[in-house]
């Protein structure tokens, strides 16, 4: 796997299962869709469940100030921070605000008070560290053979991002194929919602139609809506919301569940995604009392065909969930 987060923040809160929110939420100022991350200080940690020494990290971003926008940490320490500087460019230190500073980009490539999609590529090492930066698809600044490895380790677990609103953001690493290893370039990301039945509606709807119950745009509604099972095995699948976009590459499909149980017992799910007569199963994930967010099954390739993924395929494929226990 490359790519292993997509957020487009248009789907309910910013979750908590991985972003470690102090202030902020979300902002209707959006680059796309009906919604941005708002970090209204230095409010949007996620942990990466792995060490990663070369990573790319990219995001539409509206900043109105000259300050630092993205810190790159190994714990709680940070290894690298990016800064807007007052004349618009992008400042790279190690360590945080005091460290050293790597590079500057030149001036006026990154506006106040515009949405603007900023890309970066580093690897952490104590002297071939590397860092290169694109500003909507066009490389600002590149660093390479320099140290901008701050504690001991050549690796980042988290990184955060500062005051600003933020949009149609992913990260990935290095270790998969192409084109989720390396710059995507200025992207997007859609939210599809559940349209109608899929192949399967075994779950029992609280009222309506079991698509009808997991439709809801932008907001979880708990347990005004809900479909329930207590029956292993049992599946409800669902098609989609065709995409807006009608042309272009699409470089992955994540899905994304809210459910919880509702007894003492032991409650187990995965998600499910199907395209043409291939299933793929996620995880499987135990539930507690409180609703929470999954997000689960990132696929770079349409595994029906092992083949990148079509406007017409994605638009028909279909989504949902099993009861394992």
């Amino acid at each position: 796997m490359s790519i292993l987060l997509i957020a487009g923040f248009d789907y309910d809160n910013i979750d908590t299962n991985v972003w470690n929110i102090s202030q902020g939420g979300r902002n209707a100022n959006a680059r796309t869709g009906p919604f941005s991350a708002q970090a209204t200080t230095f409010a949007f940690l996620r942990d990466i469940d792995s060490n990663i020494t070369t990573f790319i990290i990219g995001f539409g971003i509206y900043k109105t100030d000259a300050d630092f926008f993205l810190l790159l940490r190994d714990g709680g320490s940070d290894q690298m921070t990016l800064m807007r500087k007052s004349d618009g460019a992008i400042e790279v230190r190690r360590g945080g605000g005091g460290g050293a500073i790597l590079g500057t980009s030149a001036p006026g490539v990154f506006p106040a008070s515009a949405w603007t999609y900023i890309e970066c590529k580093a690897t952490i090492d104590d002297s071939a560290g590397a860092v290169d930066i694109q500003v909507n698809g066009t490389n600002v600044l590149s660093i390479s053979g320099v140290d901008n490895q701050q504690t001991g380790n050549n690796y980042i677990t988290r990184y955060g991002l500062a005051t600003g609103l933020y949009d149609d953001h992913y990260f990935s690493d290095t270790s998969g194929p192409a084109p989720g290893n390396d710059f995507l370039g200025d992207v997007k990301v859609e939210t599809l919602y559940p349209n109608a039945a899929g192949d399967s509606t075994q779950f029992t709807p609280s009222a309506g139609s079991n698509y009808q119950n997991v439709d809801e745009p932008q907001t979880n509604d708990g347990d005004t809506t809900y479909n329930e099972s207590s029956t292993t095995g049992q599946i409800d699948l669902f098609n989609l919301d065709p995409l807006v976009t009608t042309s272009g590459t699409i470089f992955a499909v994540q899905q994304h569940m809210v459910a919880r149980k509702t007894d003492g017992v032991v409650r187990e799910v995965r998600q499910k995604l199907k395209s043409g007569s291939t299933v793929v199963n996620g995880s499987t994930v135990g539930l507690g009392t409180s609703y929470q967010q999954y997000h689960e099954v990132i696929e770079e390739l349409d595994p029906d065909t092992a083949a990148a993924w079509t406007i017409s395929k994605v638009n028909a494929l279909q989504v949902g969930y099993e009861n394992i226990t």
